[in-house]
């Protein structure tokens, strides 16, 4: 037989083969019972899924609360332990210095308070940033000796040097974002709103009914916001600004006379209620306790 019939009859047999196998499959597809078995198969498996899905989600959820509950107790550990603490911005670092000596002798010149090596647990220089001081941070033996230094710190007006307290964000948590992007790019025009936005901003329930607007106002003008500027990362010009801002507002509203007004004012509006409002929960569990402090 010649190679070219064997090759067409080959081919011929090949194609209807195939043909044969393109029904079968065909009418498998479309038998009921085919279909039958296979959705209850598909549905089966992704009940399974469903299944072990679902105790991820509550082992995801169980472990979220733990994180919770842990970084909660993490902020109430490190807050206690920072009771005692201080940070100094702004004093120049020299070569070979006593850190302890450095405080003291700034102490003492700036604050006329004498401070023994009996006052200071410990203290050193924090990491330095570009174009700026490291700052220094200070434990004391005692936190009365903390809260008289820092009760006399407006005797640095003027200079380059600030006191902060070492405390934790939760001041600004839920507005903590807002924070950041008015200061990102902070600039002295911001002054003119800052009666309206700084306290709901700062983490307080409060709207206070200032003493005195103009007085307000004119202090708020006066104020050197050289510190806010220079600070390069933004937590440290959010902590230089909320002390400012605060101090500020500590002296035209004693916490005792603060109080809601329902006087119509131009900055009391509802945004700034809710604002209000949302703060309430953060405020009360940390901030007022610190501010007490």
């Amino acid at each position: 037989m010649p190679a070219d019939n064997i090759d067409r009859i080959t081919r011929s047999s090949s194609e209807k083969d195939e043909a044969l196998i393109q029904k079968i499959i065909e009418r498998v597809l479309i038998n009921p019972v085919f279909l039958e078995k296979l959705s209850s198969a598909i549905a089966e498996k992704i009940a399974c899924q469903d299944k072990q899905i679902k105790v991820c989600e509550e082992k995801v959820v169980s472990l979220e609360r733990k994180v919770e509950d842990l970084h909660s107790e993490l902020e109430c550990q490190q807050q206690y332990s920072r009771r005692n603490n201080l940070r100094i911005f702004g004093i120049p670092l020299t070569k070979d210095e006593d850190t302890g000596n450095v405080v003291t002798k700034m102490v003492k010149e700036k604050l006329n308070i004498t401070l023994t090596a009996n006052d200071i647990d410990w203290c050193h220089r924090l990491k330095q940033k570009v174009g700026e001081h490291p700052p220094i941070i200070i434990k004391f033996c005692r936190r009365t000796t903390r809260n008289t230094i820092f009760a006399l710190k407006s005797k640095l007006k003027g200079s380059k040097i600030i006191i902060l307290f070492m405390f934790n964000w939760i001041l600004v948590h839920a507005y903590l974002s807002l924070v950041h992007i008015l200061l990102e790019t902070f600039h002295a025009s911001m002054l003119l709103i800052l009666p309206m936005i700084c306290y709901p901003f700062l983490g307080t329930p409060y709207i206070a009914w200032l003493i005195s607007m103009i007085s307000f106002t004119d202090d708020l003008l006066s104020i050197s916001w050289d510190s806010v500027y220079c600070m390069a990362d933004i937590n440290d010009k959010i902590e230089v600004f909320n002390n400012i801002v605060l101090n500020l507002f500590n002296i035209h509203t004693p916490l005792k006379t603060v109080t809601f007004k329902n006087q119509r004012t131009p900055w009391l509006t509802e945004n700034v209620r809710e604002l209000m409002a949302s703060q309430l929960g953060c405020y009360c569990c940390v901030a007022l306790t610190y501010y007490l402090s």
